[in-house]
């Protein structure tokens, strides 16, 4: 499990449905939830969490997706597995991981201090707990 510590910019709201954006380090990450607790507001550091299995990677740079959330970052380390692969990122200072098929990092020829693109569906992304700083 992923967790990244994020501050809540916006929240745009249609009747059940929410749209948080958030900064982590000066990006935009966005996450689309059905429920919001309801101390949440703007200005509020939150945890926000999302399984290794949820964020995709790719090294073209110039591709366009409907992906949101894209957050450049630097392999640091791999785990090659027969059926699965484990693949490590920084990102200012914080790890990240994604959970690949072995198939799929052998196609994008991935190793350690590549740069590559996570994408992070808004939708997968979840509120882990809010914080009092």
């Amino acid at each position: 499990m992923n967790i990244l510590k994020v501050k809540v910019k916006k929240i745009l709201k249609k009747e059940n449905l929410n749209l948080l954006e958030c900064s982590f380090f000066g990006e935009s990450v966005f996450l689309t939830t059905l429920d919001l607790p309801k101390t949440l507001k703007k200005d509020i550091n939150i945890n926000i969490v999302i399984k290794s299995t949820n964020i995709a990677l790719s090294k073209n740079f110039n591709m366009q997706t409907s992906f949101l959330n894209q957050l450049k970052s630097s392999v640091v380390s791999i785990e090659e597995g027969e059926i699965l692969s484990v693949i490590r990122c920084a990102l200012n200072g914080n790890i990240l991981e994604s959970v690949i098929t072995t198939k799929a990092l052998q196609r994008l020829s991935l190793h350690v201090g590549d740069s590559v693109i996570m994408f992070l569906p808004s939708n997968e992304l979840s509120i882990y707990e809010i914080l009092n700083d």
